[in-house]
């Protein structure tokens, strides 16, 4: 006999605030449609995104924010298969694709893709995966064909490696056999190479350049991955891609000033949208962008959430180190400021919602 679990009328959730910042409210608890399940959260965690949707008008106010979750499947839609109650699962939300949103106690989710989260890895922890691994892996995926594994002598640059999504695309890209050489400050870089970075050079540096293209042999990196997208880092970055190579770069954020961009160089933007099942359009600082329902994208992400059940359990990928902020949803306006004032540095700030007073 299956466990039945008690669903409130109510829950508390972080509110988008009309002067840009954020409230803890009390709102009706919403049910799965079908297709999709109720997840009890345990852990949410903050990306830089949760800010800037916010600042950039990109969710308005009365939406929820915030995109990774990890919690307990309370409540099943009509029609789901392969997911049962009481599992533990990770999950991405973004606020406007799916009318709602991971800082808060209950939310609805598609009951695809998620990702089963093993014994070894607590709820904490986990909080810090989803976005993160999702992106690097979606961002190779589109980039050089991963999980294909690497041609031999062909190199990345992860420009940001110690953010989330470089975190993670060190260790994907070094899993499929890239050279793999990242940017950061240098108090990280012995961090980075622990996790498999080859080489890791600080950013800042005047000769950065040809340091990475020193390091890359051949004259140059073969790909690009910019997992900071920010103050023209990939005008920059794609410098060191190799003249004779095939010069593509990923990018997390819209590129609002293309006349500026190397003709010689093709840029694509990094947005998992597409592997989460639905199409997605959107205006980012007047620029309207759309991302269109693809199938085989969703099944790239079904394929690979049990890759990352699978690497997480046996140690193939390691967790970016996580840090608890206190008050639970009351801390998140706290936690969205310290962010913007530019105060992480290897590490993903993380919601235990247990911690939330009404």
């Amino acid at each position: 006999m299956s466990t039945q679990y008690t669903i409130p009328e109510t829950h508390l959730a972080v509110i988008i605030q009309p002067n840009k910042t954020v409230a803890v409210e009390r709102v009706p608890v919403v049910h799965p449609g079908p297709g999709e399940v109720l997840i009890k959260v345990s852990t949410a965690g903050q990306n830089p995104a949760d800010w800037k949707v916010i600042q950039f008008d990109v969710s308005p106010p009365g939406k929820g924010v915030g995109s990774d979750l990890v919690g307990t499947i309370v409540e099943l839609g009509a029609g789901v298969e392969g997911v049962a109650l009481g599992e533990r699962v990770g999950a991405v939300l973004v606020a406007r694709l799916h009318e709602s949103s991971a800082f808060r106690e209950y939310v609805v989710v598609p009951s695809k893709p998620l990702i089963r989260i093993p014994d070894n890895i607590s709820d904490e922890v986990a909080a810090g995966v989803p976005s993160g691994a999702y992106s690097a892996a979606y961002g190779l995926h589109t980039l050089l064909g991963f999980p294909l594994n690497a041609p031999f002598n062909r190199s990345i640059l992860v420009w940001g490696g110690s953010a989330s999504v470089g975190w993670y695309t060190i260790q994907l890209a070094k899993l499929t056999g890239w050279k793999v050489i990242a940017t950061a400050s240098p108090h990280n870089h012995e961090l980075l190479k622990s996790i498999g970075a080859d080489y890791v050079f600080d950013y800042r540096e005047s000769d950065v350049l040809e340091k990475i293209v020193l390091a890359a042999g051949q004259g140059g990196v073969d790909y690009l991955l910019d997992g900071v997208s920010a103050d023209g880092s990939y005008h920059l970055a794609s410098r060191a891609l190799r003249k004779d190579g095939p010069r593509k770069a990923s990018v997390l954020l819209p590129i609002l000033d293309h006349e500026k961009l190397d003709p010689t160089v093709e840029y694509r933007r990094l947005a998992i949208f597409p592997m989460l099942g639905k199409e997605f359009p959107y205006e980012f600082m007047g620029l309207k962008v759309y991302h269109p329902y693809s199938e085989s994208d969703l099944l790239f992400g079904l394929d690979i959430s049990k890759r990352i059940e699978e690497w997480l359990r046996d140690g193939r990928i390691t967790p970016l180190p996580h840090t608890v902020r206190p008050g639970g949803l009351n801390g998140v306006q706290a936690g969205l400021q310290h962010m913007m004032d530019g105060k992480v540095s290897a590490t993903k700030l993380v919601y235990k919602i247990a911690d939330t007073s009404a």
